[in-house]
């Protein structure tokens, strides 16, 4: 999902965000937005986390997706 919108989060984040056992969050910056994910939401939203000012490349995020589940 991308989210515009922080402040307020829009009306069904929440609930979308709990249906899934592990959410992984892609961000160009230190983590800012999985931390208000994870206080928001009391789920333990992952971090895939860099400060280059690139954009991610997909296989980037399918790495990083694939790692995630393997972790169980």
């Amino acid at each position: 999902m991308q989210l515009r919108h922080l402040s307020p989060l829009r009306r069904g984040v929440d609930e979308a965000i709990k249906r899934y056992p592990k959410v992984l969050c892609a961000e160009n910056n230190l983590g800012q937005l999985s931390r208000i994910l994870r206080s928001r939401t009391l789920v333990d939203v992952k971090g895939y986390n860099r400060v280059t000012g690139l954009p991610f490349s997909a296989a980037e995020l399918i790495e990083a997706a694939t790692n995630l589940l393997e972790d169980a």
